[in-house]
């Protein structure tokens, strides 16, 4: 009796609630019923791990789950199904009304403070989703099912999830993807290069933006981004630091000038960007950096010498694809002048 009376007395700390079924049948018959009912308080959201052993070698792609239960209600060796969809959104399609432009009215009343309105918590975390083509998977306990609007995953192994909001990691799959590799580097932001892999047959797994743990060569490199809803044909997955490419950018103190010309402030600045491969092999760098661009007439930018780059007049990009062989160093330089009225100071120069 005692521990009936603690059985009860525990289950009044969890929720519960009543379902009542109404059937109708055109006879008397027998069935067996299955009832499927959404609940608030589950959500998942992707994760990936991303290794990759050297740079001849394809990037191995894990994709994963992390699912919450809040429900406070424990699931028990059940089997999970993982949609893309997301029933809290309502499938209504927008209504555009007119847009009226009026002029400012001032209100000298008192202000109400304004309210919220409060959402329903959404079954996924991620809004943004990219479909693709169905695919084979390498991982035998996923069963991958699209149709029109949304992709299923049908995890076939039981897990257990507790009620408590705590999260648990499920396996999707795992793909073994082709890749090419590069550095990137942008030393006006970070003097440091950075390990690229641009892998391609990624539109066919149906991945959602999320965070990625990156190992390369073994070794935990760090976190990058995963963002799908890019529309290039590669994917570009950052693998971390590469400490053995060593890079410096100087202002060119003899070629860089101010000085004032009647009411025109005039700044001439040249940098020298320095790149120097201590690897064992030849590496292939993207370097970036950038002339200022102007939004005010009375600023101008004259561009000067950029060592061959490509040249993006709109932003003002400039990029060098450099080949650079073992212990070799590479120096690019460029120049710009700067004038505006003296009475108006422009920061950053």
């Amino acid at each position: 009796v005692t521990q009936q009376l603690n059985e009860l007395n525990a289950r009044k700390n969890h929720p519960f609630g009543t379902i009542l079924v109404t059937l109708t049948a055109r006879q008397r018959t027998s069935v067996n019923l299955s009832l499927s009912y959404y609940v608030q308080g589950v959500a998942w959201s992707p994760l990936y791990d991303i290794r990759a052993k050297d740079v001849a070698s394809p990037v191995q792609l894990s994709y994963k789950a992390q699912v919450t239960n809040a429900t406070g209600e424990q699931w028990e060796n059940v089997r999970l199904t993982l949609s893309t969809g997301n029933p809290s959104l309502g499938g209504t399609k927008p209504q555009l009304n007119p847009w009226y432009l009026d002029f400012l009215q001032p209100y000298y009343g008192r202000q109400k403070q304004e309210l919220k309105e409060l959402s329903a918590v959404p079954a996924m975390r991620d809004d943004n989703l990219a479909m693709g083509q169905a695919v084979e998977l390498s991982a035998p306990i996923v069963q991958m099912n699209e149709n029109q609007l949304a992709t299923d995953f049908d995890i076939t192994l039981p897990y257990t999830l507790n009620g408590d909001g705590k999260p648990v990691t499920v396996d999707i799959q795992s793909h073994q993807l082709p890749a090419t590799y590069t550095y990137y580097a942008a030393p006006r932001l970070d003097r440091d290069a950075f390990l690229l892999a641009r892998v391609t047959g990624w539109d066919a797994l149906n991945l959602l933006p999320g965070q990625a743990n990156v190992y390369f060569e073994g070794s935990y490199v760090g976190e990058t981004s995963i963002n799908p809803n890019a529309t290039q044909d590669t994917l570009d997955l950052s693998l971390g630091r590469d400490k053995r490419i060593v890079i410096t950018r100087e202002k060119l103190k003899e070629l860089t000038t101010n000085k004032t010309i009647g009411g025109t402030q005039v700044h001439e600045t040249t940098w020298e960007i320095k790149v120097r491969n201590s690897k064992r092999e030849a590496i292939n760098l993207v370097l970036e950096d950038q002339f200022p661009v102007s939004r005010d007439k009375d600023i101008k930018v004259q561009t000067g010498d950029f060592s061959g780059a490509s040249y993006d007049e709109v932003s003002g990009k400039l990029t060098w694809r450099l080949s650079i062989g073992s212990n070799q160093t590479e120096n690019r330089k460029f120049n710009y002048t700067v004038k505006h009225p003296k009475d108006r100071p422009v920061p950053g120069l």
